[in-house]
């Protein structure tokens, strides 16, 4: 994340600018220049994906000022302090930055007309924690009928939002599982299942 300054990052005769607020993807061993334009601060961050997802360097602009910059210092800070006692909430905090990306970049390709299911996935993100939490509250906060909302979310989404929250709570369950810290139970609990039978099955 780029919280000050502006670049021009060039590869293969391509050029990607990095200014203020914009999030860059730099393929690790990729041969690149970097020319800097004006004094820069960054917070960059290293890691590791199963495999290729990509040859060349990638910016997203767009990316909100507020509280979701505040999750990169959040980041930067837990990591530094206990590196080893954080590595669950840091993951945690990294797969929301990667779905605010996500977002940006699902939202340039949407139909205006389903823009404000948006919303409702953030409100997701916020909320499947929530056992109690369900997808009438989510038509709800868009003010849209509970059938409607699912037809919208599936051509959006190409799942139902049920499927897309249960989705959300396993990833935290498997972030958790592999922390060691927490019984099974705790586990259903933290993720949002209403009990750890459900969880279990």
């Amino acid at each position: 994340l780029r919280i000050s300054g502006d670049n021009t990052l060039i590869a293969d005769g391509i050029e990607c600018v990095s200014n203020s607020g914009a999030v860059t993807f730099v393929p690790a061993g990729l041969d690149y220049t970097h020319h800097i334009h004006t004094a820069s601060k960054t917070i960059v961050i290293s890691f590791t994906t199963r495999e290729n997802i990509g040859n060349g360097i990638e910016v997203f602009d767009g990316f909100p000022d507020h509280d979701e910059v505040a999750l990169f210092r959040d980041l930067l800070d837990r990591w530094n302090a206990f590196p080893h006692d954080n590595s669950v909430c840091c993951l945690e905090i990294f797969y929301k930055i990667l779905n605010i990306i996500r977002q940006i970049t699902k939202a340039h390709q949407t139909n205006p007309k389903y823009k404000f299911i948006e919303g409702a996935v953030n409100l997701m993100y916020k909320r499947y924690h929530d056992s109690d939490f369900c997808i009438r509250e989510l038509s709800e906060s868009v003010h849209v009928s509970e059938a409607y909302f699912r037809v919208l979310f599936e051509k959006t989404y190409g799942c139902s939002p049920g499927v897309f929250l249960k989705q959300l709570r396993i990833n935290h369950a498997k972030m958790l599982l592999i922390s060691s810290f927490y019984t099974v139970g705790e586990i259903a609990e933290l993720s949002g299942f209403a009990s750890a039978s459900y969880f279990c099955y």
